[in-house]
């Protein structure tokens, strides 16, 4: 991220055939310098890519650009279980 208080990026909401304009795009962001990207979380529309393992997909190809999940389904993405407790 940059360390001025100011930081530009994009948003996208990839469905399951983008992934390889979604990889595109985030590259080419991160080549260009922006400084994040976006996801929504939207498990209950089939079509759409799972946004944390499309961010890590993403992140795990990409040198400087951060992601993050802008909309997260809490309902149904319980917290884990612990064994003992």
């Amino acid at each position: 991220m940059s360390a001025h208080g100011v930081v530009f990026g994009f948003g996208t909401h990839p469905g399951i055939d983008d992934i390889p304009e979604l990889l595109r795009m985030t590259q080419q962001a991160d080549r260009d310098g922006l400084d994040l990207f976006t996801l929504s979380d939207h498990p209950y529309i089939g079509a759409r890519l799972d946004a944390y393992a499309a961010l890590g997909f993403v992140l795990g190809r990409t040198r400087h650009i951060a992601g993050f999940a802008n909309v997260t389904n809490l309902p149904t993405r319980p917290p884990p279980c612990w064994p003992g407790r």
